[in-house]
């Protein structure tokens, strides 16, 4: 279906015709976030439960509880995620995002973060998001295929994970 325009303009409005809404919107979310995964309790929990869920659990944490506040926080996210690309398309649809999983994967592990857990945050993949975008729009601009960018894209993940664990191995 078809947006309505009211909502559209809301979201795509530019505050001084230069700082758009969702920009700010984004910028707010990645503070709190940061913010919320440095300086709380559950931040900090985050961590020792992504490194070793056991430990953590032998250590008094309620893993269960932080388990689904992280991931209840996450489909909040996304769900505001899913807002920003419907304001920005102007049409909703099922197949509206599809393929970009493959971006975020590239954002967070580029980031820092890893698969094992306890390691990586916000900020880094804040970070990776703006490198990414940056790359990604050059290859627009070069005119490359859209096969050629999923390429491109997986050789930036496995790039980053092969460096991750150089630099591990090398501490």
């Amino acid at each position: 279906g078809i947006v309505s325009p009211g909502f559209r303009e809301f979201f795509n409005f530019r505050i001084g015709d230069v700082v758009p809404v969702l920009a700010l919107i984004f910028f707010a979310l990645s503070l709190l976030g940061i913010w919320l995964q440095g300086a709380t309790r559950f931040g900090r929990s985050l961590f020792l439960i992504g490194s070793n869920p056991q430990t953590a659990r032998l250590s008094g944490l309620p893993v269960a509880r932080v388990t689904i506040l992280a991931y209840a926080i996450s489909g909040f996210m996304g769900g505001i995620a899913g807002v920003a690309l419907l304001a920005r398309s102007g049409v909703s649809s099922t197949f509206a995002g599809r393929g970009l999983e493959f971006d975020v994967l590239a954002a967070v592990i580029l980031g820092g973060t890893t698969f094992q857990g306890g390691r990586g945050g916000i900020a880094g993949t804040i970070g990776a998001v703006f490198v990414l975008l940056l790359a990604f729009n050059l290859v627009n601009i070069v005119g490359l295929n859209y096969n050629a960018q999923m390429i491109i894209k997986g050789g930036i993940i496995i790039a980053a994970s092969a460096a991750y664990a150089y630099l591990r191995e090398t501490r």
